[in-house]
C-alpha cells in the first residue's frame, strides 16, 4: 500500500511554488515601475551582484526542480494512488481476499473516502500536468480510477470534467474500445445531469464502436444505458426494448462462461432498469421479481452503494402495488425497503440517494394518510436535493426537487388547499426537465384546474 503521507511533500512542493508564482504576480501586476525601481536599487545596496546572482540561481534551481523532478512525480504517484483507493472502494476487490472481515472492509473504504475527498485538487492537478506532457494513456487510467468516488458522491459536475479529460485522452491514444466505453460513462452522466438528449447521441456513437469492433460486453452495456436515456424520456418502449436486449446480451456472455468478464452486477443493474419501467406497462410483478432477482445478485456481491439502489427501486414497486390493490401491507413493506436504503445512502454520504429516499417516504406517509410526517420528509427530501452539488461545481439536483415539488403539489390536492397546489406545481414545473413525463404530467394538471 503507498502511504499517503508521501503527498505532503507534493503539497509542501506545490505550496512553495504557489507562493513563488504569487510574488512574482504581486510584483509585475501591483508596483509601478518607479517603485519597482526602488526595489531594485534597494536589492543592490543590501546584495553584492554576486549574492544576487547567487539568489537568482537558486530560485531558478528550485523551479528547475520542481519541474524536473515533482512534475513527474505528482503524476506518477497520484495515478498510483487513485487506483489502490479505487479498488478498496469496489466490492469485487474483496472477494479476492477472504480473510478481510465486514469490519476490515468498512475500515478499507472509509480510507480510500477521505483519501479522494482530501486530494481531489491534486489529482486533478496530476490530470493537467500528464494532459500538458501529451500522457494520453495515464490521464485514462486516473480518470477512470476517480469515476466510482465522483459517483458515489454525487459529484456529477466534477465527473463531468473528467470524462470530457478522458474521452479526449483515449482519442488522442487511438484507444477506441475505451472511448467508447467513455461515452457510454458520458452519456450516462448526461441523463443524471438532465441532458438526456445529448447523452443520446454520445451512447449511440459508442453503441456504433463497440458495434463495429464486434464488442458484445460494450454493445450490452451501450443499450443498458440508451434503455435509461429513453426511459428519462418518456420513451417507454424503446426503453424497455433496450434493456431487455441488454439483459438477454449480458446473459450471452455469461454462459459463454468467459472467466475475463463477470457481468453479474451489470445484469443486476439492467434488471433494476427493467424494475423500473415494468410497473409503467402496469408488469408489476414482473418488476417484483427481476428486482428479487438483482437484490440476490447484488448481496453476493456485497455491493452496498448498489444494494441500496435496487432497495429502493423495489420500494417504489410496492407503493404500485398499493396505489393498484389497496393493501396497507405492501405499504408497510415498502417503508422497510425505503429505510433500509436511506441507511446505506447515509453511510456512503450519497445525498441524491438520500433525497429520493426521503422523497419516496414523503410519498408513503402521504398515502397512509399522515400528511404532517409527509410534509416533513418531503423538506428533508428538497434541502438534501439542493446540497447535491460537485466540490465548488454548483451541480444541483433540479430535476429531483421539481419531483419533490410536485409531489408536495399532491399532498396540498388532497388537503383541499386548491392554491398552495397550484403555486407549488407552477414551482414544480420550474425544476422538471422538460423533456421528461412529469413535465407533461404537471402541465396537464394546471391546465385542467386553470
Amino acid at each position: 500500500m503507498i502511504n499517503n503521507h508521501e503527498t505532503d511533500f507534493l503539497k509542501d512542493l506545490e505550496g512553495e511554488k504557489e507562493h513563488f508564482t504569487l510574488l512574482k504576480n504581486l510584483y509585475t501586476d501591483v508596483f509601478s515601475e518607479e517603485e519597482k525601481e526602488l526595489i531594485k536599487q534597494e536589492f543592490q545596496e543590501t546584495f553584492s551582484p554576486e549574492e544576487l546572482q547567487d539568489i537568482k540561481e537558486k530560485f531558478e534551481k528550485i523551479y528547475r526542480y520542481y519541474y524536473d523532478l515533482a512534475r513527474p512525480a505528482i503524476i506518477e504517484t497520484y495515478t498510483e494512488l487513485a487506483f489502490e483507493n479505487n479498488n478498496y472502494l469496489d466490492p469485487k476487490f474483496y472477494q479476492n481476499f477472504p480473510e478481510f472481515s465486514a469490519k476490515d472492509q468498512q475500515k478499507f473504504e472509509n480510507n480510500a473516502f477521505d483519501f479522494f475527498q482530501t486530494e481531489l485538487n491534486n489529482i486533478k492537478l496530476a490530470i493537467s500536468y500528464a494532459k500538458e506532457d501529451g500522457q494520453w494513456q495515464r490521464i485514462v487510467k486516473i480518470c477512470q480510477n476517480l469515476q466510482r468516488f465522483l459517483k458515489i458522491r454525487t459529484y456529477w459536475e466534477d465527473l463531468d470534467d473528467i470524462l470530457r479529460e478522458a474521452i479526449y485522452a483515449a482519442n488522442k491514444s487511438g484507444e477506441h474500445l475505451t472511448e467508447a466505453h467513455l461515452l457510454n460513462q458520458f452519456a450516462e452522466l448526461q441523463r443524471l445531469l438532465g441532458r438526456a438528449k445529448e447523452g443520446l447521441d454520445k451512447c449511440e456513437e459508442s453503441l456504433h464502436i463497440f458495434q463495429e469492433l464486434k464488442d458484445e460486453y460494450g454493445e450490452a452495456k451501450a443499450l443498458y444505458t440508451l434503455g435509461f436515456l429513453n426511459r428519462s424520456m418518456g420513451n417507454w418502449e424503446k426503453s424497455a426494448e433496450a434493456l431487455e436486449n441488454s439483459v438477454k446480451l449480458f446473459r450471452k456472455i455469461q454462459e459463454c462462461q468467459n472467466f475475463d468478464i463477470d457481468v453479474e452486477e451489470d445484469i443486476a443493474e439492467a434488471l433494476d432498469g427493467l424494475g423500473l419501467i415494468y410497473p409503467i406497462f402496469g408488469k408489476l410483478e414482473s418488476a417484483e421479481e427481476v428486482l428479487r432477482e438483482s437484490l440476490e445478485l447484488k448481496e453476493k456481491l456485497n455491493n452496498r452503494f448498489a444494494l441500496s439502489k435496487t432497495t429502493n427501486i423495489l420500494g417504489k414497486v410496492y407503493i404500485e402495488l398499493y396505489n393498484s390493490q389497496k393493501k396497507i401491507e405492501f405499504l408497510q413493506e415498502a417503508q422497510k425497503l425505503m429505510e433500509s436504503s436511506l441507511e446505506i445512502k447515509k453511510e456512503l454520504n450519497d445525498l441524491q440517494g438520500q433525497g429520493v429516499c426521503f422523497n419516496e417516504l414523503g410519498k408513503i406517509q402521504r398515502l397512509m394518510g399522515n400528511y404532517e410526517q409527509a410534509h416533513d420528509y418531503y423538506l428533508k427530501s428538497l434541502n438534501v436535493k439542493k446540497k447535491v452539488s460537485s466540490t465548488g461545481g454548483g451541480a444541483s439536483d433540479r430535476h429531483g426537487e421539481g419531483l419533490t415539488y410536485m409531489e408536495i403539489g399532491f399532498l396540498y390536492q388532497e388537503q383541499g388547499k386548491k392554491e398552495e397546489a397550484q403555486n407549488t406545481f407552477r414551482k414544480a414545473l420550474d425544476y422538471l426537465n422538460v423533456y421528461s413525463p412529469q413535465y407533461e404530467e404537471v402541465s396537464k394538471i394546471l391546465q385542467d384546474n386553470h
